[in-house]
């Protein structure tokens, strides 16, 4: 079985129409994203309505679940006030362009994916999540 596991789109239509062509040429069983659908790039609305229209199981990343509670904590962790201003900006850009639909999309994201698959002794179980297993915004680093 061949997956595809996109992630962290971040309102970047240009890079998920060539990812999505791509996949079209490899032709993947199934396809999954991993969150973070919206912020800093200008098409949330479009992002959304694509992933949608090809009906991509998705879970709530922290950016989607920020903008989808109408917050202005996008629960991400920067380090310098130079970041945090940037963020500060980029959510509140993304919050005055979402449509109410969009952000009721968001709010209905699962905040984890839990698959099997195989039979038998060659079956195995795949958790999917944004971030960790406990949080969304839980950054593990090595």
């Amino acid at each position: 079985m061949k997956l595809a596991v996109l992630s962290d789109i971040h309102g970047n239509l240009p890079a998920l129409e060539a990812v999505l062509a791509d996949l079209d040429r490899r032709r993947p069983d199934a396809i999954y994203c991993l969150g973070d659908l919206v912020g800093y790039g200008t098409f949330p609305n479009e992002i959304i309505a694509l992933v949608r229209e090809q009906r991509i199981p998705t879970i709530a990343g922290n950016y989607d679940v920020g903008v989808g509670l109408n917050s202005d904590d996008c629960g991400c962790a920067y380090q310098t006030d130079e970041d945090k201003a940037r963020s500060a900006r980029s959510i509140a850009y993304t919050n005055a362009v979402v449509t109410d639909e969009t952000r009721a999309y968001l709010r209905s994201l699962p905040r984890h994916l839990r698959l099997t698959f195989g039979e038998g002794d060659k079956r195995f179980a795949l958790l999917m999540v944004h971030g960790s297993p406990r949080r969304v915004n839980e950054y593990l680093f090595e």
